[in-house]
């Protein structure tokens, strides 16, 4: 699964506001830390994905990697951490709780 992470760069942020779902593709980057592993995304401060993560810091990710004649994917569940940037954007950490996967054979 590690190498999947490594080598793709999109993924899909899930996260819900008021228990409506809410899901948006964004693109990733790995960080290692002290604290374990670690997700980076970055986003505009404002819109519906910050007031999301504010009001309920519990998100999931999904990223895919496709294959001639299979789906491999990738479920990381975590919460989520914001950290404002000099300009109009943020880092937001996923601090990650639990990875689960599997491959889909068609």
């Amino acid at each position: 699964m590690i190498r999947i992470l490594k080598k793709e760069k999109c993924c899909t942020l899930a996260m819900s506001e008021n228990n409506i779902p809410y899901l948006v593709p964004m693109f990733y980057e790995l960080c290692n830390d002290l604290n374990g592993n670690t997700i980076k995304l970055v986003s505009f401060n404002n819109g519906k994905k910050m007031r999301c993560i504010s009001s309920n810091s519990n998100v999931r990710l999904l990223v895919e990697h496709r294959g001639f004649n299979y789906l491999d994917t990738i479920i990381i569940s975590g919460f989520a951490k914001i950290e404002q940037n000099c300009d109009n954007s943020s880092n937001i950490y996923i601090c990650v709780k639990d990875i689960t996967g599997r491959r889909y054979c068609y």
